[in-house]
């Protein structure tokens, strides 16, 4: 019988492997737009946002990165013109960043395609495999955030 602890062991390295492809598969596609998948994730964590606005901090959190990095990240979405920074309505003391006209073309532009060339990865699971997938994906988060 196998231990949980070595199954353990190669479900992780499994999922590492599989992790830095499914980077790099989508890091290569975002490379024809110019950007990377850090950046992709930003922009499209203030575009699911409501009223696609977010706070800097939220951002920070959402990503798992410091302060410093999401601060470089925002300033580069400024800079494109994706997003701008705005006072909050709510609580004046903070600045939000809200998603532009500019920013929503660029994802309805990217989107298609890095759609597209992502679906090709999953073709050949079926909808049941999709589904089991999703469901012991889910269950070992749980289990992590608990």
């Amino acid at each position: 019988e196998i231990l949980r602890s070595d199954w353990s062991s190669d479900v992780c390295s499994s999922d590492l492997v599989t992790t830095e492809r499914l980077s790099s598969h989508l890091n290569e596609n975002l490379k024809t737009f110019g950007i990377n998948e850090n950046l992709w994730f930003a922009l499209m964590a203030v575009y699911v946002s409501p009223k696609s606005e977010i706070l800097p901090s939220r951002l920070s959190d959402l990503m798992d990165l410091t302060r410093t990095s999401a601060t470089r990240l925002s300033d580069e979405m400024v800079e494109r013109g994706w997003v701008g920074r705005h006072i909050n309505q709510q609580d004046r003391r903070q600045i939000v960043l809200k998603l532009t006209q500019e920013g929503e073309s660029f994802i309805q532009q990217v989107w298609p395609q890095i759609s597209s060339k992502s679906g090709e990865a999953w073709e050949d699971f079926t909808n049941e495999d999709y589904t089991q997938l999703q469901n012991l994906l889910g269950k070992l988060l749980n289990r992590l955030d608990s």
